[in-house]
């Protein structure tokens, strides 16, 4: 006798998430009365998905996880980010098809705003940059560094458009301590201090020790050199 077969046919869900729309990113905005961006935003949807469907709080980063934009997309989805967690700069190379072998080690490149003396950033989000100017500024800082020697060792995936105004920086020879995270760098939204008196980290404390961290250093200190009379930043 045969037995029986038997077929799932499983859920499809839809998982929105709203990052960012609790709280204002910097200083607060007067104009809103005090609320919040999603508090303030006429949201009819949202409203009645909260009206008809159950509601709950969930701690989405556990207790000395990485605390980037990516962790509580991760904890949504299951995965333990108290302790092995892919980073951002992974997942992001990942959505783009990028070719990452076992041996790389990737970290993200955001274009931002740093004060004169290059030492905090000053807006860690430049609304004015868009991602035809990013695509511009990579093309350049990636001419740059194949002539610069040991930078030439770093791969530059454009990442504009599908990643908002990102890019990616990829180390195929890396060592295991860069494999397992241990020379990652702080998020630009980390490092930034809230604006004027915001008390933002600096720059020369977030690179990490050793040759890795000179690198990612002179990668910065180039892009400085290239972006500073690049068309982009014209006045």
């Amino acid at each position: 006798m045969r037995a029986p077969r038997v077929f799932f046919n499983p859920m499809k869900y839809a998982l929105i998430i709203a990052g960012g729309g609790g709280e204002p990113i910097g200083t607060p905005i007067p104009d809103l009365e005090g609320f919040t961006p999603l508090e303030a935003a006429r949201t009819p949807m949202l409203d009645a998905l909260g009206e008809t469907g159950r509601q709950g709080v969930v701690r989405t980063i556990p207790e000395g996880a990485s605390s980037g934009a990516h962790a509580p997309v991760c904890s949504l989805l299951g995965v333990d980010m108290r302790g092995w967690a892919p980073s951002r700069a992974g997942l992001e190379a990942l959505g783009l098809s990028a070719e990452v072998g076992t041996d790389a080690a990737v970290w993200r490149l955001v274009p931002v705003t740093m004060d004169a003396d290059f030492a905090t950033i000053a807006d860690p989000y430049p609304a004015y940059v868009t991602a035809a100017d990013t695509r511009a500024l990579v093309e350049s800082l990636r001419g740059a560094m194949s002539a610069h020697g040991e930078l030439s060792r770093l791969r530059v995936v454009d990442g504009a458009g599908a990643l908002g105004n990102e890019a990616l920086l990829i180390l195929d020879d890396a060592s295991e301590e860069s494999r397992a995270g241990k020379h990652a760098m702080p998020g630009a939204d980390e490092m930034y201090g809230g604006g004027a008196g915001g008390g933002g980290k600096a720059l020369v404390r977030a690179f990490p020790k050793g040759a890795v961290g000179q690198m990612l250093r002179a990668v910065c200190e180039l892009s400085a050199d290239v972006f500073q009379n690049h068309p982009v930043n014209a006045l």
